[in-house]
C-alpha cells in the first residue's frame, strides 16, 4: 500500500536475494521500542527466535536505514556471539554474517539500534498539529523493515510481544490490549502489551501522543464470541467528540460480519484511530485500525458523501479482519486475496446495515471502472507475477481491488449465494491465524459446490490474463424458441493495439421479456462463438439483456434494432443494475468507436432521467472528455448551453428538493451536475451563486462572519472552486489563511482541491509556493497536485511542472511521487505531451517503485485519447456547429 521513498545510499548486490530463503523461518518476536514524538529517532531492542532448516554461515533478513549498535546471536546450546550486520540493497535487504557455521536449530537474534522517523508517511512517521506532535505507523507493505529488524514478508505469521516506553504524558496504543504500565523515572512510561497471535509483520502498527481517546460501549458478545470486544475511537487532542458516529455504526458492522464468515472476530480489542495526515485511505492493522480523518470525524450533518466514504471505508477495513489479518496471503501475487475479497464485502456489509445508502451498486460500478485500466494493453492480471518492490506497489490498483470484486460478485452469482458463503466459511476454518493461496480459495469453494460447477475454469480465466470480455449478441425468435448468438472477444477501445483474440470462461446470464413478463436463463460461455435456444413462455421477447442484474465482469453489444428495444424499456422492465449496465453498453461503444457522438448524446437525457445517480455516471464522464478534447473553443459554449438545458432542469428540481430520487441518490446526482456546470462548463448563474455561498462560508471578506447554512455539505468541492478558479489575491490569500487556521481535514482537502483551479498567473505562482511549504500536509499536497493541470490551469501550471518536477517530487512523500505521472498526465491527449511525460519523469522511475507501471500506462491513455480525439472530433463539432444559434 505505501512505499517509502529511497534514500538509502547501501550499494545492489548481485548476490541479494529478492525473496528470502525458506530455510530461516521466525518463530517469534520480542519488540521493546522508544517512541517520543518530539524527538528525531526512536530506539529499538528486538529478538527473533528463528528456525534453521539447514546448516548455514549467514541469514538474511530486513532492515532500512537502521543505525545497528549491536547484534548478537545466541544458540541453542551455547552462549551468544556478536555477529555483523550489512544493509544490501536499497529496499532493505539485509544479512548477518556468522563468522562460523551453525546447524539447523532454534536461534534466538537480538538487535539493538536507533532509526529516524520516516520524512514520507511510512514506517513510523510523526504529525504535527498545532503545538502537539503524534507519532503514527504504516508498515505495508514492506515498510516494517524500516523500524524494525524482521523478516519481512507476509508469508512468515508469528506471535509478537511488544513493549513501548514514552513520554509519561503521551498515550501509546498497539495491536492489543496493555496488560502492564510501568513508571520508569525521568517523566518517561513502559506499556507492555498482550501478546498478538499470529501476524505478518506488514499489520503490526503504533500510534503514540497526546490522544483524546473516547471509551465507548464494546462489541457485545456474539454466537461466535463469549467475551466482548472494547471498543476505543482515538483522535487528535480536542476532536475526540467527532468520532462519536463513527463509533456508534461500528459494532453492528463487526457483529454482520462475524455473522457471514461463522468466526468471531480474531483479536482482544478494536481501536480506530484517526490520523491527519495519512498516505492510504486507511488500514487495517490488525485491532488498531487507523484511517484519514474526513473518514472517521463526521456527525449527522456532514455530507451525504462523506458518511458513505465513512461506511464503505469501515465495512473494508473491518472486513480485512478476516480476509488478510486472520488469513493472509503468503505472497504479494495473492494480495487480491486481501483486498478483492474486503472490497466485494464491504458493499454487501455496509448495505445490511445502511440499505438506504446503495451499497448494493457499489460492487458493479466499481468493475465497470476498472474497466477503464482493464481495457489497456499495459494492464496487469488479477494475479500477476511479484518479483520486485515497484510489482508489490502496482498490486495496489484498480484492477486487485476493483475488477477483483467485480469478479467475485460474478462467482458469488454463479455459485449462489449461499453456496459461496459456504465456501468462504470453510476456507476461514481451514486457514484461520495461517496463510493460503488461491489454490487454497478455490479448493474450499469447490468442496462446498460439488460437482457441476467449474469454478476453477472461471477463477482462472479471470486470474491469470487480462483484458474485459466483449460479448456480441444477437437474437432472434422463431414463435417458440428463442435462439441468442453470442461471440467473445477482448474489448480494446479506439487506438488500441492489443489483440482481440482472447477467450474467457464467462457465467452469462441473460434476461428477456414482452409486456410485463420476463425470463432469465445462465449459461457458462467458453468458447469464442455459441448459439443458445430457449422457449418462450407466451410470445417472442420484446428485447434481450445480455447481462441479467449486471453481476458478470464483461461489455457487450447489441445490434441497433436490439439497442432501441432496451432503450424503450430502460426505465420500466430494467432493474437498477442493468440501467446501469446500459449506459456502460453506450460508453464502451463510443470509446470503441461503434457508437457515434450524436448517437451518444442522444441517449443522455434518457440515462439522465434514471432513478439512479450511478446511470449517468460514466456517460458525464464521456461528455466531459468532449467538452474539453474534442470541441473547438468557439464551440464550448455551444455544447454548455445543451448542457444547461439538458441537465439545468433536474438540477433545479433536485437544489428545489422536488426530486423523486432517494436522498442518496438526489445528494450524489447533485452533486455530479452541480460540478459539470460550474466547473467543467462554467455556467454563469450557477459559479455566481456558488461564488457568493463560497465567500460566506469562509467568512469574506475577512471580518465577516462565516456563515455556513447556505452550503450544502456535500456542494463543498465545487463551491469553493468557483469561487478559487477567478478568484482576485485578496479571496485566495484569505482562502489560504482560513485553511492555515483550520483543524477540519475535509476542509482543508476541499481548499487544495479549489486551490488547483486558480487561473491568474501571478496569483497561481502564490498557491504553488504556498502548496509546496510547511502549512501543507502531504495528503493535501496530493490532492493539489492531482488538480493543477485542470484544462482551465493547465496552460498556467504545465510550463512549471515541466521546470520543477525535482523540487515537487521532492516536497512530496513517496506515495505522491509513485502516483505523480497519472496525477500530470491524466487530462493530456496529445502525443506531444505524452513525449514531454516520458522525457520528465524517465530520470525519476527508479527512486519511486511502482511509477514505472503508472507512467507506461498514463502513456496509453494519452495514446488512446488521441485516437478517440481523431475518430469523434469532427463528428463532434459537426453536430454542436449545427445547433449554434
Amino acid at each position: 500500500m505505501l512505499i517509502g521513498g529511497l534514500n538509502c545510499a547501501a550499494p545492489v548486490r548481485a548476490e541479494a536475494p529478492f525473496r528470502l530463503p525458506g530455510t530461516v523461518r521466525p518463530q517469534a518476536y520480542r519488540i521493546d521500542l522508544t517512541i517520543v514524538p518530539d524527538r528525531e529517532r526512536f530506539a529499538g531492542h528486538v529478538e527473533i527466535d528463528v528456525q534453521l532448516a539447514a546448516s548455514t554461515e549467514e541469514i538474511w533478513l530486513h532492515g532500512r536505514e537502521l543505525d545497528i549498535e549491536r547484534v548478537t546471536v545466541e544458540p541453542r546450546d551455547g552462549p551468544a556471539f556478536p555477529v555483523a550486520y550489512e544493509q544490501i540493497t536499497r529496499d532493505g535487504m539485509s544479512r548477518l554474517l556468522l563468522g562460523r557455521t551453525l546447524e539447523a536449530q532454534r536461534v534466538t537474534l537480538r538487535f539493538d539500534y536507533t532509526a529516524p522517523f520516516s520524512d514520507s508517511l511510512n514506517g513510523l512517521y510523526k504529525v504535527r498539529v498545532g503545538d502537539d506532535n503524534y507519532v503514527f505507523s504504516q508498515f505495508e507493505s514492506v515498510d516494517a523493515r524500516k523500524v524494525i529488524p524482521s523478516f519481512d514478508e507476509p508469508l512468515f505469521k508469528t506471535p509478537f510481544e511488544v513493549s513501548v516506553t514514552t513520554r509519561a504524558q503521551d498515550r501509546v496504543f498497539g495491536n492489543m490490549q496493555a496488560v502492564e504500565t510501568r513508571e520508569l523515572g525521568d517523566d518517561m512510561r513502559q506499556t507492555r502489551y498482550a501478546p498478538t497471535p499470529p501476524l505478518p509483520t506488514y499489520l503490526l502498527a503504533f500510534a503514540v501522543g497526546p490522544f483524546d481517546v473516547v471509551e465507548w460501549d464494546a462489541v457485545a458478545a456474539s454466537p461466535y464470541r463469549d467475551t466482548p470486544v472494547p471498543l476505543r475511537g482515538i483522535t487528535v487532542r480536542g476532536q475526540g467528540e467527532r468520532m462519536h458516529f463513527a463509533l456508534q455504526r461500528t459494532a453492528p458492522l463487526v457483529l454482520r460480519l462475524e455473522d457471514y464468515f461463522a468466526t468471531a472476530y480474531p483479536f482482544d480489542k478494536l481501536d480506530i484511530v484517526a490520523v491527519p495526515d495519512f498516505a492510504a485511505g486507511a488500514m487495517e492493522n490488525a485491532g488498531l485500525i487507523m484511517y484519514r480523518e474526513p473518514l472517521m470525524l463526521l456527525d449527522e450533518a456532514s455530507a451525504v458523501s462523506q458518511k458513505r466514504s465513512y461506511l464503505r471505508v469501515h465495512a473494508h477495513e473491518l472486513a480485512h479482519q478476516w480476509f488478510g489479518n486472520l488469513v493472509t496471503m503468503p505472497w504479494w501475487d495473492d494480495l487480491w486475496l486481501n483486498e478483492a475479497f474486503a472490497s466485494w464485502l464491504q458493499a454487501k456489509i455496509a448495505d445490511s446495515v445502511a440499505p438506504e445508502y446503495h451499497f448494493d451498486r457499489e460492487t458493479q460500478i466499481g468493475a465497470i471502472r476498472a474497466m477503464t485500466v482493464d481495457s489497456l494493453i499495459s494492464t496487469r492480471r488479477i494475479r500477476q507475477p511479484v518479483n520486485s518492490t515497484g510489482d508489490i506497489e502496482a498490486a495496489f490498483d484498480g484492477i486487485t481491488y476493483r475488477k477483483g470484486a467485480g469478479v467475485l460478485q460474478m462467482l458469488e452469482a454463479y455459485m449462489g449465494e449461499d453456496v459461496f458463503r459456504a465456501g468462504l466459511r470453510d476456507y476461514m476454518r481451514r486457514f484461520a491465524f495461517g496463510s493460503a493461496t488461491v489454490y487454497d480459495l478455490m479448493d474450499s469453494l469447490q468442496r462446498v459446490a460439488g460437482e457441476g460447477l467449474e469454478i476453477e475454469a472461471v477463477f482462472e480465466s479471470f486470474l491469470f490474463q487480462p483484458g474485459v470480455p466483449y460479448l456480441a449478441v444477437t437474437s432472434r425468435c422463431d414463435g417458440e424458441t428463442l435462439h441468442i448468438d453470442i461471440e467473445q472477444a477482448r474489448y480494446l477501445p479506439l487506438g488500441s493495439r492489443g489483440d482481440a483474440a482472447q477467450l474467457w470462461t464467462v457465467p452469462v446470464c441473460l434476461a428477456w421479456g414482452a409486456g410485463d413478463q420476463r425470463e432469465s436463463a445462465c449459461v457458462l460461455l467458453a468458447e469464442r462463438h455459441e448459439t443458445y435456444a430457449f422457449p418462450v413462455a407466451e410470445r417472442c421477447p420484446e428485447w434481450v439483456m445480455p447481462n441479467a442484474n449486471g453481476a458478470a465482469y464483461l461489455r457487450w453489444s447489441v445490434g441497433k434494432s436490439d439497442a432501441e428495444a432496451l432503450a424503450a424499456v430502460f426505465g420500466t422492465q430494467l432493474n437498477t443494475a442493468e440501467r446501469v449496465s446500459f449506459a456502460d453498453s453506450i460508453v464502451a461503444g463510443v470509446r470503441a468507436g461503434s457508437v457515434s457522438i450524436p448517437e451518444f448524446l442522444a441517449q443522455l437525457p434518457a440515462l439522465a432521467g434514471a432513478p439512479e445517480a450511478e446511470v449517468l455516471r460514466q456517460p458525464l464522464a464521456v461528455f466531459r472528455q468532449m467538452y474539453h478534447q474534442l470541441l473547438t473553443p468557439e464551440l464550448r459554449p455551444v455544447a454548455g448551453r445543451y448542457a444547461v438545458a439538458t441537465f439545468g432542469p433536474l438540477l433545479a428540481r433536485l437544489n428545489g428538493g422536488e426530486s423523486s430520487l432517494s436522498p442518496a441518490d438526489a445528494a450524489s446526482m447533485r452533486y455530479r451536475l452541480t460540478r459539470l456546470l460550474a466547473v467543467d462548463i462554467g455556467a454563469p448563474e450557477t459559479v455566481a451563486m456558488l461564488t457568493r455561498i463560497a465567500h460566506g462560508y469562509v467568512g469574506y471578506p475577512a471580518g465577516t462572519a462565516p456563515d455556513a447554512s447556505r452550503l450544502d455539505p456535500d456542494l463543498l468541492r465545487p463551491t469553493l472552486i468557483a469561487a478559487a478558479r477567478d478568484g482576485d489575491t485578496a479571496f485566495i490569500a484569505h482562502l489560504m489563511q482560513v485553511f492555515r487556521e483550520s483543524p477540519d481535514s475535509r476542509f482543508r482537502l476541499a481548499v487544495m482541491e479549489a486551490l488547483a483551479f486558480v487561473t491568474d498567473p501571478v496569483i497561481a505562482s502564490t498557491v504553488r509556493e504556498f502548496a509546496l511549504g510547511p502549512d501543507v500536509r502531504g495528503n493535501e499536497l496530493d490532492r493539489w497536485l492531482y488538480w493543477i493541470l485542470n484544462p482551465g490551469s493547465h496552460s498556467v501550471n504545465w510550463p512549471w511542472v515541466r521546470e520543477h518536477l525535482g523540487e515537487i517530487l521532492a516536497a512530496g512523500n513517496a506515495t505522491i511521487g509513485r502516483k505523480a505521472p497519472n496525477s500530470f498526465g491524466h487530462g493530456l491527449c496529445r502525443a506531444e505531451d505524452a513525449d514531454a511525460l516520458e522525457q520528465m519523469f524517465s530520470p525519476h522511475l527508479e527512486a519511486y517503485p511502482g511509477a514505472g507501471i503508472r507512467l507506461t500506462q498514463t502513456l496509453e491513455h494519452i495514446a488512446l485519447c488521441a485516437a478517440f480525439r481523431a475518430r469523434h472530433a469532427e463528428a463532434a463539432n459537426a453536430y454542436f456547429l449545427a445547433r449554434e444559434d
